[in-house]
């Protein structure tokens, strides 16, 4: 756990949440809907469906949101 803030995911994740990925991270989505899981977990690793992420596949013109 104490390698966690080395890695290049924290810096990403931590933007929204800075807890370790442990019992802290249950309490946070305990209570949440399974679509709202999937949400957070998107926005949490940065993998959502956001032109950002679209556009490093070529799935969208534009790195930028309209």
């Amino acid at each position: 756990r104490e390698d966690w803030s080395r890695l290049p995911q924290h810096t990403r994740i931590s933007t929204f949440d800075d807890a370790n990925p442990s019992k802290a991270l249950e309490k946070i989505y305990e209570g949440l809907s399974r679509p709202q899981c999937s949400v957070l977990t998107q926005l949490r690793t940065g993998h959502i469906g956001l032109n950002a992420y679209l556009h490093r596949f070529k799935l969208a013109p534009s790195p930028l949101c309209p």
